[in-house]
C-alpha cells in the first residue's frame, strides 16, 4: 500500500505544506478574479484572468524540469515560496496605499505567479524520492 509513504515525517511535512501553499493559491487566484469581475463588471476580463494564468505555464513547462536540475531543489523551493509571498505582498502593498489596482498589475502578479508555480510543481515532484528514507 501507498499509504505506508505518509508515516515518513518528511514526505508528510511536505505534502501538508503544500497542500496549505495549493489552497492558499488556488483561493489567491479565484479572489484575483473576483476582484476584476466586482470591480470592472465584465466576465471577459475575469475570464481572461484565469487565461492569462496559463501562458506562461505553456511556454515554460517543456523547460522547467531541466532548469529545476541545474540547482538544488530544497533551496529552489524555499526561493520560489519567498517570490511568491514578496509578489504578493509588494502587489498588496500598492492597493492599500493607492487605494487601487489596475488591471495591468493584477495581470502582472498573475503572470509572476504562474511563473513561480510552473517551476515549483517539477521541484516538488522531483524532491520527493530523495526525501523519503526508504524505498516503499
Amino acid at each position: 500500500m501507498k499509504f505506508k509513504l505518509l508515516k515518513e515525517k518528511n514526505f508528510s511535512l511536505l505534502m501538508f505544506g503544500k497542500m496549505t501553499s495549493l489552497i492558499g493559491s488556488y483561493m489567491q487566484s479565484f479572489a484575483l478574479s473576483l476582484f476584476v469581475l466586482n470591480t470592472t463588471g465584465s466576465a471577459t476580463k475575469f475570464a481572461s484572468i484565469l487565461a492569462i494564468s496559463l501562458i506562461p505555464q505553456l511556454i515554460l513547462s517543456p523547460f522547467a524540469g531541466v532548469i529545476v536540475d541545474w540547482f538544488y531543489r530544497k533551496n529552489i523551493l524555499i526561493i520560489l515560496d519567498l517570490m511568491s509571498g514578496i509578489a504578493v505582498s509588494i502587489f498588496a502593498v500598492i492597493y492599500f496605499i493607492t487605494g487601487e489596482m489596475p488591471l495591468i498589475y493584477i495581470y502582472t502578479l498573475v503572470i509572476i505567479l504562474s511563473l513561480i508555480s510552473t517551476l515549483d510543481n517539477p521541484t516538488l515532484q522531483t524532491i520527493i524520492p530523495t526525501i523519503t528514507k526508504k524505498k516503499i
